[in-house]
């Protein structure tokens, strides 16, 4: 521990970040490292009272990075964790297996327990004190039995702090309200255009439920009319003040396996907001042409409010063995068949000219897992999509809701709208170099030119070099880790990534709230402006800094449900296919305290391990206890 300037110094107060894997912290925006020995036993999140240690020099060389120490423990970010239980002593204490991988191993916990407790048992414990001290808490809560999904599922919920139901009494209201009156309760019914003949249809996956968008596609004259209907969240939500709050505070829509953890109420999200096949619904539609070299046509965009009525509800899997010539469309009729045909021929002519203008987005092939599931919610096995069969319809709706985000966003932009963006920097040049040292190492043979132009198309002729290489999984991986995280932003600074200027999310109000927002300003601004007053509008626009900092926030949050949720069920799966629990593994990535590894080309582990080993090796690994993704090697 180095020497610590005196209480004169100046102290500041942020959220630290802690790497769990170095067990350093880190203080976002200020660039302050701080060592494990001056953490006080910070965890991720906790509000600290912090200083920086004075500028000095080492032997080797002036420090390369700012450093501190925490003063003092402000707030903790979290006081409640879910544990299971492993083992209770006669003298009282128990020891236990947290649920957060911070505290990972096998915990000691002091305080007087109920003698009803049972091993296995998952509990929510409160902690009095935390590590490096002993650590002492009481339980408040026998969740029950670790090996019941439903317990598992409800584990997530208390440890996150996730909120499944709809139980405030305002919502209730509001949920009964919708039940009786449907889509009486909307206003402004006079805005919405008639497109009940048009044949729109759904694409989704097989057990999808909130089904947000339709597309359509009509010949006009020499060029093609495209539709992109969406639901209309908002026109029930403006009348649900309390549903509308409760959707802020969630921000989105998690999904785990054959569960979700819903934005809105069933109510809207699989009834009254989704498009549902032949069910006249409520939409804001995006129409533009688009000619016969798949350029959009000037002056040809509209954006407005209109009813619909989905004439099928298609399944990724039918479109693609439709597409790939494996089966034929029965039983649907000749016009939606067109229709269907039609919407293909749009989507190739538009990826043909971005490509050809090198204009494509980033060529990442992310591998796609099928989980199946028995009735305790436990994976029995896991199916891998294949990289070389074309996932047509996933492509195909992808560019026609990319495109309609692009529309929307250029609209607004046009307007000085000031709204939500969905933006993407630029990545920083030393991340590049470090991928292009690492594309080297493991591509030798191909020639990499160096540039100072950071460009989509500079990552996607590497990833089209490598495309028939060994290691293609791990250059994908580190094309993805030279990039920083795409997030909502006020700031319009384009989106790298899919090569635009200008970019934000409209297309999945029912399970994003960004994209409500959007839908919202939509609606205050354009369709119904007399409806809605000046201060309500400017109103409106105070409120999206905060809003961006929340639905960035969600996101997060939700990402980490899905990933814990999902891959702790297949960490159990791959130990009950291996008794031995020793698993075949390749190194992917390489820090100062160890190596990113990838068991059986499924589940993501960490390897602490000061022997040098090349990326790409491959490895055989067993698992430390206690851990959910730590392993060590097996000589």
């Amino acid at each position: 521990m180095r020497g610590r300037p005196n209480s004169r110094d100046n102290v500041s107060y942020k959220r630290i970040k802690i790497n769990r894997f170095s067990e350093a912290g880190f203080i976002p925006r200020f660039g302050v490292t701080i060592s494990k020995e001056n953490l006080m036993g910070a965890l991720n999140n906790d509000l600290v009272a912090f200083r920086e240690f004075p500028f000095s020099k080492r032997a080797e060389g002036q420090l390369l990075q700012k450093e501190g120490y925490v003063a003092r423990i402000v707030e903790r970010f979290k006081i409640d964790f879910v544990v299971e239980i492993i083992k209770i002593e006669d003298s009282g204490k128990i020891w236990v297996f947290f649920d957060d991988p911070q505290l990972s191993g096998l915990q000691e916990i002091l305080g007087s327990f109920k003698r009803n407790l049972k091993e296995g048992q998952k509990v929510l414990l409160r902690l009095h004190s935390f590590p490096p001290k002993r650590i002492n808490g009481e339980i408040l809560k026998i969740l029950g039995e670790s090996s019941s999904g439903e317990v598992e599922y409800h584990s997530l919920l208390h440890d996150l702090k996730l909120k499944h139901s709809f139980s405030n009494p305002e919502i209730q209201k509001e949920i009964e309200e919708l039940t009786s009156k449907k889509e009486s309760i909307l206003q402004s019914i006079e805005c919405y255009e008639d497109l009940t003949d048009k044949n729109f249809f759904t694409i989704d996956g097989d057990t999808a439920k909130d089904f947000d968008d339709a597309i359509y596609v009509e010949k006009v004259k020499d060029n093609f009319g495209v539709f992109v209907s969406i639901a209309d969240v908002w026109g029930y939500l403006s009348n649900c003040p309390a549903i509308f709050e409760e959707a802020r505070l969630r921000g989105n829509s998690i999904y785990l396996l054959n569960r979700v953890i819903p934005m809105l109420p069933t109510i809207l999200s699989e009834e009254l907001c989704s498009l549902r096949e032949n069910e006249k619904k409520y939409t804001v539609c995006v129409y533009v042409e688009v000619n016969k070299e798949g350029k959009i046509i000037p002056n040809t965009f509209r954006v407005f409010p209109a009813t619909i009525i989905s004439k099928k509800r298609f399944t990724y899997k039918i479109l693609n063995q439709y597409f790939l010539k494996k089966s034929s469309l029965e039983n649907i009729g000749e016009e939606l068949k067109n229709t269907v045909d039609q919407c293909y021929e749009v989507f190739k002519l538009m990826e043909d000219r971005m490509k050809g203008q090198g204009k494509s987005s980033l060529m990442i092939v992310h591998q796609q897992l099928d989980y199946k599931t028995n009735d305790n919610e436990d994976i029995v096995n896991v199916e891998v999509d294949r990289s070389d069969i074309p996932r047509i319809s996933e492509k195909l709706i992808e560019i026609f809701m990319v495109l309609a985000n692009q529309l929307i966003a250029n609209f607004l932009d046009s307007k000085n709208i000031k709204t939500i963006y969905r933006v993407h920097k630029t990545p920083d040049p030393a991340r590049v170099q470090n991928f292009l040292n690492i594309f080297r190492e493991l591509n030798p043979s191909s020639e990499v030119i160096e540039t100072s132009e950071n460009t989509i198309q500079t990552f996607n002729d590497l990833l089209q070099k490598s495309k028939n290489n060994q290691y293609l999984q791990i250059i994908q991986y580190h094309v993805l880790q030279a990039l920083p995280k795409a997030e909502y932003n006020l700031e319009n600074i384009g989106h790298f990534g899919l090569n635009l200027k200008n970019y934000l999310h409209f297309t999945s109000p029912i399970r994003r709230f960004a994209d409500l927002m959007i839908h919202k300003t939509l609606w205050m601004y354009f369709f119904d402006k007399k409806r809605y007053s000046k201060r309500e509008r400017t109103q409106h626009e105070w409120e999206l800094e905060k809003i961006s900092y929340q639905v960035n926030l969600c996101e997060k949050i939700g990402v980490t449900a899905e990933k814990r949720f999902i891959s702790r069920k297949l960490f159990r799966f791959l130990c009950s296919q291996n008794t031995k629990k020793e698993f075949k593994a390749v190194v992917f990535s390489k820090n100062p305290w160890g190596y990113l590894i990838k068991l059986e080309n499924l589940y993501d582990g960490f390897m602490r391990i000061d022997k040098n080993i090349k990326l790409g090796a491959n490895i055989l690994v067993k698992p430390v206890e206690y851990s959910w993704d730590e392993f060590t090697p097996i000589n």
